[in-house]
């Protein structure tokens, strides 16, 4: 036959599909957030991030080390202040706990880029990312202390300021400080497109950021908008932001490919805390399934098939100094493709579902019977340790299954399927 395009041409030798390569993920495309606590000295596990932690002021150099032994040079910083009033003073302190984490790290790393969180919510004793007139967060009265905030981390030595209020004009409020104060080349990453997201709730919980009465949707977007994110890109382009960022990531590829199909800046995403507790608890899961190996041998999940989960698990999470390291990402590069990766979030899903299926089916009900009324199996393999703290019986949950069960196993397994064929691209930076 003659073929004059032949694309497999491309892809017949590794060394030809990493010529090629449309997507590339390294460790120079990640930003590791890093949560300092002015209360703190050493560090603290931060319970509702398993892994993570909290880092006092003297011990914040050790989180950077770590990133730089995993290969990832920049970072974003919040603050946990000692004390927190209505207006957020603290935020913006000359010896405020971001600027002094920005120093401390400076002077032994002044090569690592530190990025700067700027909001009021950790800083205000109400949680709201601004100041309050009344019971709503008054517009242009926050931007003047946003702007501040901004001028003293920049003056602390932070290489950019990231804006993630969401109020209107802070951009451009934060340019114009900063101009006027000779950091004209200081870039500015806004939280352009920020969504409110139940996704935030870990890291409000490691933030100390909830707030006190109310919610966030008077000014963070509104989950059913699309236009309104280009609309929210265009104007922080107009006034001088240099990256701009969708955010949550997972929730919105498709806001992230069309903002960055329709602006020519850089486009970030934020994989946020929830979407990292989310598979940290997932591969739980799954890591429970394991026990249970006749489960696991009819839901075929193959060791290999669990080696590609768990790359996939290090690109999708926040927590790239711990999961990210430059052998995983050579090990894993196959998956930097955004939506290979979603996919293999799915298959997880559609498997622990399986798994679940498997196993409440296969408890005995009243009479050593199982709810079909056939002899009850033997027992799986008992793990030889618990889980979490827990016994196989809780994982189980030791009881007969309801004739619903199975009903609705099978329909949450076909709305996921589905997903798979999805067209859905991402853009990560």
């Amino acid at each position: 036959m003659e073929l004059i395009q032949r694309p497999r041409r491309l892809r017949g030798s590794d060394a030809v599909r990493r010529l090629c390569r449309e997507t590339r993920l390294s460790p120079d495309s990640l930003i590791y957030p890093i949560f300092v606590d002015e209360t703190l000295r050493g560090k603290r596990p931060i319970e509702a991030l398993p892994g993570q932690f909290h880092y006092g002021l003297d011990a914040v150099c050790e989180a950077v080390s770590d990133c730089l032994a995993a290969g990832v040079t920049h970072c974003i910083l919040f603050g946990l202040p000692r004390e927190k009033d209505a207006v957020g003073s603290s935020a913006w302190a000359k010896h405020g706990v971001v600027q002094e984490a920005i120093r401390a790290i400076k002077a032994k790393y002044p090569d690592f880029y530190v990025i700067t969180d700027v909001c009021m919510c950790e800083y205000t004793d109400h949680g709201h990312c601004g100041i309050l007139c009344g019971q709503s967060v008054d517009n242009d009265k926050t931007l003047e202390v946003l702007a501040k905030t901004a001028l003293s981390h920049v003056e602390a030595g932070a290489d950019m300021v990231a804006p993630s209020d969401m109020m209107d004009g802070r951009v451009a409020a934060i340019r114009a400080v900063l101009d006027e104060h000779g950091y004209e080349t200081t870039p500015i990453m806004a939280y352009s497109a920020k969504y409110a997201s139940a996704f935030y709730g870990p890291f409000r919980a490691a933030a100390g950021s909830t707030p006190s009465f109310g919610d966030r949707k008077g000014y963070q977007m509104d989950p059913h908008n699309r236009k309104e994110a280009l609309k929210e890109c265009a104007l922080d382009e107009a006034e001088g932001a240099d990256i701009l960022m969708v955010k949550p990531a997972l929730s919105y590829l498709d806001v992230i490919r069309e903002c960055s199909d329709a602006f020519d800046l850089p486009m970030c995403a934020y994989s946020v805390s929830g979407e990292y507790a989310m598979i940290k608890a997932a591969a739980a899961f799954v890591l429970a399934m394991l026990a249970y190996s006749k489960a696991i041998a009819k839901v075929r999940l193959s060791s290999l098939w669990l080696a590609l989960c768990a790359a996939a698990v290090g690109i999708l999470t926040v927590a790239v100094r711990q999961l990210l390291l430059q052998s995983l990402l050579q090990a894993g590069s196959s998956l930097v493709n955004s939506w290979s990766t979603i996919a293999l979030l799915i298959e997880l899903a559609i498997a622990a579902l399986g798994a679940w299926r498997v196993l409440v089916k296969s408890q005995p009900a009243a009479g050593g019977q199982n709810a079909g009324g056939t002899p009850a199996p033997q027992p799986f393999d008992q793990p030889t340790q618990p889980i979490s703290g827990q016994g196989t019986e809780a994982l189980a949950g030791q009881r007969s299954p309801a004739a619903g069960d199975d009903d609705l196993c099978e329909q949450l397994l076909a709305s996921l399927r589905p997903l798979l064929k999805a067209p859905l691209t991402a853009v990560l930076c």
